[in-house]
């Protein structure tokens, strides 16, 4: 099984549960990405380093322009996948100032993953839009995690895979209709699973952890008449692709 994105330093020892998986840890500012780096040592981890968009609004610029240094370097590293978690915030952040410094150092993390050839992790509450317009500007693979636009979902999931984007499905598609549309219109070959733990816990707890994922493979398989098995290898195999390994 395959979580491409969690946050599993936010849980006491769930990086400890880890089995018989692979987990993508994700870093939202410059401490969590050096946490997610050192929860890389473990065998079957690895990690993207990245600036979470609500952190850019808090931010001084000194303290941004460190994060996206340290983001490059990080990028150095052979456990990490990519750029990420960026993108832009519209449900936290409505202030049209905050709303352009998002796009401002979002665009400036997309022309360091796009000169460095890394895959960048996409955040997009309420923003997938605008995320989209901007990102088709550069010439990137991107991970569109825990996709699932409020308005207009059909257009936004056609742009994103218009682009040749993926769109990272999570394991409470089991409790959200839309999703499980998102997931019927997603072309298995650009999917990949994901719990973003400890958040959207499909079992309702806001406790969830990366095994979880199962749900969201048992879901897709459902939804697309196929074994559980057949899920796990083309998400597996679409892994393999993002990080240019077949």
């Amino acid at each position: 099984m395959l979580d491409i994105h969690a946050h599993c330093f936010m849980v006491g020892k769930c990086i400890e549960e880890i089995r018989d998986m692979i987990v993508v840890e994700s870093g939202l500012n410059y401490e969590t990405n050096e946490i997610v780096l050192e929860e890389s040592k473990q065998e079957n981890v690895y990690f993207s380093a990245g600036l979470h968009p609500t952190e850019v609004v808090k931010l001084s610029e000194l303290e941004i322009e460190k994060t996206i240094k340290q983001i490059k370097n990080l990028c150095e590293n052979s456990k990490c996948i990519g750029v990420g978690e960026i993108g832009l915030d519209y449900y936290w952040h409505k202030d049209k100032k905050e709303i352009d410094k998002q796009k401002h150092y979002f665009r400036k993390l997309l022309e360091l993953a796009e000169s460095i050839k890394k895959p960048v992790i996409i955040h997009s509450r309420d923003a997938e839009l605008d995320c989209l317009e901007i990102m088709e500007s550069y010439n990137i693979k991107a991970v569109m995690h825990s996709f699932m636009p409020k308005k207009d979902w059909k257009i936004a999931l056609n742009k994103a895979l218009d682009l040749g984007y993926y769109i990272s499905i999570p394991a409470i598609i089991v409790k959200n209709k839309r999703l499980k549309k998102i997931a019927r219109d997603t072309p298995l070959e650009k999917m990949f699973t994901e719990t973003d733990s400890p958040f959207l816990d499909p079992e309702g707890n806001r406790n969830n952890r990366p095994y979880k994922v199962k749900y969201a493979i048992e879901e897709i398989a459902k939804i697309k008449g196929l074994d559980f098995e057949e899920v796990e290898s083309q998400i597996d195999k679409n892994f393999n692709e993002l990080l240019n390994l077949n």
